[in-house]
């Protein structure tokens, strides 16, 4: 009977829920309550508390299968609790192992994910999310909020590093109207809450303003937007398209492309890495180093070998 059950318990990912707490209420003798407060204290590495409106609970595992769960996820090694609610759910308190289905919402004051499908365990401190993961997190002290969509993401409750998988694409919004804000698509990347930086791979994408630039790679230092430091930077066969709009003039199209790209938003300026070469109307221009700046015709270069002439 034990093996049957942990067969059953292993295919929750990926088979109906409700399939599979049928087939455990057909095996097992169950008690059934309504209207439940569960808490449970094993050790101070995990705890349980949780409300529901239904709860089945199996006498031979203790697994119990919740109807419109909601409670809280706390131990002694992340850096608050994160409460959650539901449609369906099942615990299994033995294996330490938390299972949600149905409109799932994860969230504490700093941080809100929304998914289809939930899956936890206090052994590993992780929790990962399936289908339509959508995520917003702020941070207070450097005035930005963080939103990411995403097919799949796991996140560690400990290191509060999120890995979002899968269709990838998100922003960056700056709590002052005056400051901009910028996009971002990917296939993966991964968000590390405590040092404030986001890591970019597969088919990047960064949008801000009237520029939209692509990479393999890329990152974004979330701390540095108001410092003389780089906030973004791409990496590997880098393609810039910008619309650029001189005050008093006609605005024109500026293209770019070279290996690497450092975006710093303090002075608004874009830095050109890695044999670069800017197509400005009937211009061409390469060097070592170039640097642009948004809606300025001028263009600096290092090492010119170009036929641009300076104005």
């Amino acid at each position: 009977m034990t093996s049957t059950l942990i067969g059953l318990f292993s295919r929750y990912e990926d088979e109906d829920l409700e399939q599979s707490m049928t087939d455990l209420l057909n095996q097992d003798i169950y008690s059934y309550f309504k209207n439940v407060k569960y808490f449970k204290k094993t050790d101070k590495d995990a705890r349980y508390h949780l409300e529901a409106a239904e709860v089945s609970q199996n006498l031979t595992t203790d697994v119990l299968i919740l109807t419109e769960p909601n409670g809280v996820l706390i131990n002694d090694h992340q850096a608050e609790p994160m409460y959650y609610d539901a449609y369906t759910g099942v615990l299994n308190a033995k294996e330490k192992y938390l299972s949600l289905r149905g409109k799932v919402v994860l969230r504490n004051r700093n941080m809100s994910i929304k998914s289809e499908s939930m899956n936890y365990s206090d052994n590993s401190q992780v929790v990962n999310f399936r289908g339509k993961t959508e995520s917003i997190s702020k941070d207070f002290d450097s005035a930005y909020e963080v939103a990411v969509n995403a097919d799949e993401l796991s996140y560690n409750l400990v290191t509060e590093v999120g890995t979002y998988d899968g269709n990838v694409e998100g922003r960056v919004q700056r709590v002052r109207a005056y400051e901009d804000s910028v996009k971002f698509f990917a296939d993966s990347i991964i968000v590390d809450k405590s040092n404030r930086n986001a890591n970019m791979s597969g088919n990047v994408k960064f949008q801000k303003s009237q520029l939209l630039a692509s990479a393999r790679n890329g990152e974004i230092y979330l701390d540095n937007y108001n410092k003389k430091l780089k906030y973004y930077a791409l990496y590997d066969d880098v393609v810039i398209e910008e619309t650029v709009s001189p005050k008093g003039q006609v605005p024109f199209k500026r293209k770019a492309f070279s290996e690497r790209l450092e975006g710093y938003m303090a002075e608004d300026k874009i830095v050109l890495l890695g044999l670069p070469r800017v197509y400005q109307k009937k211009d061409v221009l390469k060097g070592n180093t170039i640097v642009l700046r948004r809606d300025i015709e001028t263009i600096e270069v290092d090492d010119a070998n170009t036929n641009f002439k300076i104005r």
